[in-house]
């Protein structure tokens, strides 16, 4: 479903605060006033809750919205309402051995590090739940704010400041291919795309992997290289964000135009919210690169005019 056209005044973005470690989403604050909570039975929340099966569900969007307070909600900021919603790390040890390397650290087969207990020695755990409603708190606020765009009543009394730049929506399922994205960029999305930039995208998401602790299960058969497995290729107006999964996790924006120079966002083989959250802060990186480069733009567009 397409939610914007080129032009279309500001609602939302989603940054990624390489500071924190955050997701970083700065709402027009008269989007709020216009919509400011969800119906708890909502057939999407429901929907949702089904899958990951939270404690509660917040869904007033100016508190602390979201699946077990995921969300935290910083107020108006430089007049912008902005919310956070953390990495977490989910990856802890117990003190058992591990059941792969029997607690040597090191694998049966090879002399290389044990891929299950990362060299430790120790029993892994991961608390895959906190990723669940990470990526299912998120899913929601999107979806939330993209029905501001596609209500053209709604747009029409929304004050400007300056265009929406792209859009997302996804999903989260405990099932294969149950973490997929989709979203649109707008042509000055794609304009303000940098080539250079492309390195510190691949140092954002492996920060992400780092700080989950390499939540993804590696068997040994398809281990990765990490060093290589993070991809970001940018060129022509166009990118492409990998993450090690099989047969290539990635996210990427496809080559076709829809009305107003709108391009869509498609995806391939995203299993888990490991996969889907980490591309999404690849993906918010490049939103915080065109977002600076469209305030620059307009600012010495204002002294041309001057």
């Amino acid at each position: 479903m397409m939610y914007m056209k080129e032009g279309f005044p500001f609602v939302y973005q989603i940054l990624f605060d390489i500071n924190e470690l955050a997701f970083l989403v700065q709402i027009n604050p008269r989007s709020a006033e216009l919509k400011p909570a969800l119906e708890e039975k909502s057939l999407l929340v429901e929907n949702i809750q089904r899958t990951i099966n939270p404690s509660y569900f917040e869904t007033d969007i100016l508190k602390n919205f979201g699946y077990e307070g995921v969300c935290i909600n910083k107020g108006i900021i430089d007049n912008l309402l902005i919310l956070t919603l953390p990495i977490p790390v989910v990856v802890y040890f117990s003190d058992d051995d591990c059941s792969e390397c029997g607690g040597r650290g090191i694998s049966k087969y090879t002399q290389d590090e044990c891929w299950r207990c990362r060299g430790t020695g120790r029993k892994r755990h991961i608390k895959n739940e906190l990723l669940y409603n990470l990526s299912a708190t998120l899913s929601v606020l999107c979806k939330y704010l993209n029905s501001i765009l596609w209500d053209k009543r709604d747009i029409s009394v929304i004050h400007a400041y300056g265009p929406q730049l792209a859009t997302l929506e996804f999903y989260v399922e405990r099932e294969m291919n149950g973490a997929p994205i989709g979203g649109e960029c707008s042509r000055s999305f794609v304009q303000n795309l940098r080539v250079s930039e492309a390195s510190s995208v691949i140092d954002i998401m492996m920060s992400i992997d780092k700080h989950m602790e390499n939540a993804v299960e590696v068997p040994q058969w398809g281990h990765y290289n990490r060093e290589y497995d993070f991809k970001c290729s940018i060129s022509e107006g166009r990118f492409y964000l990998e993450v090690p999964g099989q047969n290539a996790s990635c996210l990427y924006i496809e080559n076709r135009e829809h009305s107003d120079g709108i391009r869509g966002l498609s995806c391939h083989n995203i299993d888990s919210p490991w996969q889907q959250l980490t591309l999404l802060g690849g993906f918010a990186s490049l939103w915080n690169i065109v977002a600076e480069n469209t305030v620059k733009e307009r600012k010495n567009s204002k002294k041309e005019r001057k």
